[in-house]
């Protein structure tokens, strides 16, 4: 019998393709796994943009507000006076532009500790610091969460404008100049001179901010949100001002008393070598006397550290009330990537049936 002739089978290419697909699935889940979408995208810059809008205002305010009294308070400590003494050709506006030196490193630290200070506002707010009422009692577990972050938080502002803040003082006492040389030395100088002093402050004022701001913003006579905060944060500065001002009065003190060497190396006497000094002038001009000039540089300092403080406080909160969490969205092109979606996606109104005339 004469065999049937079989037909060759011809591989399909569909096999092909569909094996290939098969094979780019895992491929095209993983990529879909670590690369954000569109939207997402869209959403993360909005809120990024967001974010540097209220950094950039508040830290401006905050660096034009602050680095004037920061000046009054070198000036306080160096000469006794609120300007420092001019030459006899130079005119009262010169020692008033002598108070907005190293402006420059007052706005690079008002901006890290802004970006700083506004995320732990959140993380606060996030954790409920600031809607536990006054007259509730608090356990002990929500006492230690909330003494443990304002301690994180002032940790971190710290380790992040030590540097800035200690740079911008030893310009205003004059002991560096304009075109101080950074190197390792003098950075380890500066990071560690008064540290446990200005972290004991800043436990003492992120406590106001953090947790005493709120309780000031419930009793404030004020109807509008801003107004509320921006009193509340004045009231939380100044009584953190009074409580910090030893902590505040020894570091800058102990700056006061550094020295720039002949080789661009920092001078800045240690916790020992100020108490010894401290224990000689009590020596020296005895105790009363001590206490008196001590209670005179309170006197002087203390007004104007509570307006330091107290104005930084109050924009730092006021500010923030004010702008809210999306201040483009109020600019007329400008709209949330949320709000245009929402626009888009809304469902066309269903249309209703027509109704005929009965049929007789």
């Amino acid at each position: 019998m004469p065999k049937e002739t079989e037909t060759p089978v011809t591989p399909s290419t569909n096999s092909a393709s569909t094996d290939s697909s098969r094979m780019s699935l895992p491929v095209r889940s993983l990529i879909g796994h670590y690369i954000p979408s569109p939207e997402t995208l869209s959403t993360f810059g909005w809120q990024a943009s967001n974010f540097v809008v209220t950094v950039a205002t508040t830290s401006t305010a905050i660096a034009l507000v602050q680095n004037p009294l920061n000046g009054i308070v070198a000036n306080l400590m160096r000469h006794g006076t609120v300007l420092a003494p001019v030459g006899p050709g130079a005119g009262r506006l010169a020692a008033v532009r002598g108070l907005y030196a190293a402006l420059g490193s007052s706005m690079v630290g008002s901006s890290l500790r802004t970006t700083y200070v506004t995320g732990a506002k959140k993380a606060t707010a996030e954790v409920g610091v600031e809607e536990i009422k006054p007259e509730v009692e608090v356990s002990g577990s929500g006492v230690v969460q909330r003494v443990g972050l304002v301690s994180a938080i002032s940790f971190g502002d710290l380790a992040v404008t030590k540097i800035p803040a200690t740079r911008e003082f030893l310009h205003k006492l004059h002991v560096i100049p304009d075109d101080f040389k950074m190197n390792f030395y003098n950075f380890r100088q500066m990071a560690a001179t008064g540290f446990f002093a200005r972290y004991s402050g800043g436990l003492v004022s992120f406590s106001a901010l953090c947790l005493v701001e709120g309780v000031y913003a419930r009793y404030m006579p004020f109807s509008h949100e801003s107004t509320r905060h921006f009193a509340a944060g004045a009231a939380s500065g100044m009584t953190a001002a009074v409580f910090a001002y030893p902590f505040s009065y020894y570091a800058d003190s102990v700056l006061y008393r550094a020295r720039l060497g002949s080789d661009g190396r920092l001078q800045i006497p240690g916790l020992l070598d100020a108490g010894r000094e401290v224990a000689a002038y009590v020596r020296e001009v005895g105790f009363v006397e001590a206490s008196k000039k001590a209670g005179r540089d309170f006197l002087k300092q203390a007004p104007v550290r509570m307006a330091r403080t107290g104005l930084t406080f109050a924009i730092v909160a006021g500010v923030s009330a004010a702008l809210g969490s999306e201040p483009l969205a109020s600019i007329g092109f400008f709209a949330a990537p949320k709000e245009r979606a929402r626009v888009t996606e809304m469902p066309e109104p269903e249309q209703q049936p027509t109704r005929r005339p009965p049929v007789v």
